[in-house]
């Protein structure tokens, strides 16, 4: 990509970045929604302010090793637990986003929820006041980026109000390019976006999991962001998604997020 900026510039690059999402879209992505049982799964645990810490040390004492022992035994193929940094009555203060390997281990799931009911020990649903599990498929992501030691999520839920396919087109219209854009800024490392099966009433549609590097990334997002849709406007494809997004999607609210590792750290 270096190689690519230099010969062509900034400008040109952005406008690049639009092809080549369009590229990979002719291409025929496999949707995944079409292909069995959804590989992932993502479940939100809600506690009151008072039992925030009892649930986090719940996890980092021995939550996070039982999930990771669904992963040694094969019933997840990957999973990532994500702690929100602040209080927030009007969303989730814990995320599991787990993955499966194929159908079959998806279905083990029903397994977990005998012995782990929303995969957590009794303990840790001691504190929990509600829970929400969405079935989701992985539809987008970038490649798995270097290991940071200090990584920032933000998880922002949004409601499509198109066709799924209609909305696949957006993303990769008018959503990937930016994302790219955000890379090649140095402020994103990693990207997941997730459609939800099931998705009548349910809180989201789709969900995009962003992660950046480390706390100053995060502060520059707002103005990498501007600056990258200001050099994406210049493709006409581009624009026409951006002047329509209103009518394709609507954005509920982010949740800055940790990570919550395994093995725990001292």
């Amino acid at each position: 990509m270096k190689e690519i900026r230099m010969a062509l510039g900034y400008r040109t690059l952005y406008v690049f970045l639009v092809g080549l999402a369009c590229w990979r879209a002719a291409l025929g992505q496999v949707d995944p929604r079409t292909q069995g049982s959804p590989k992932a799964l993502i479940v939100t645990y809600k506690c009151l302010p008072v039992q925030r810490i009892q649930l986090r040390n719940s996890m980092t004492s021995g939550g996070l090793a039982q999930i990771e022992n669904l992963k040694t035994t094969g019933i997840l193929s990957g999973y990532r637990v994500l702690f929100s940094r602040y209080v927030d009555n009007d969303n989730w203060d814990m995320m599991l986003i787990a993955f499966f390997s194929d159908g079959a281990a998806s279905n083990g799931w029903r397994e977990v929820e005998m012995h782990l009911p929303a995969g957590l020990s009794e303990e840790a649903l001691e504190t929990v006041a509600s829970v929400s599990t969405t079935p989701a498929d992985l539809v987008r992501r970038d490649a798995f980026p270097e290991a940071r030691p200090h990584p920032v999520f933000l998880v922002v839920p949004y409601d499509y109000t198109v066709s799924a396919p209609a909305y696949a087109r957006y993303l990769d219209g008018y959503v990937i390019p930016q994302l790219e854009g955000w890379h090649e800024g140095s402020v994103l490392s990693h990207y997941e976006i997730f459609m939800a099966r099931y998705g009548a009433a349910r809180p989201w549609s789709a969900l995009l999991v962003l992660q950046y590097a480390d706390e100053a990334a995060l502060g520059e997002r707002d103005r990498v962001s501007q600056r990258v849709r200001e050099k994406l406007s210049a493709n006409s494809s581009w624009k026409a998604f951006a002047d329509n997004k209103n009518a394709v999607r609507v954005e509920k609210q982010a949740v800055v997020s940790d990570e919550l590792a395994w093995p725990v750290k001292p």
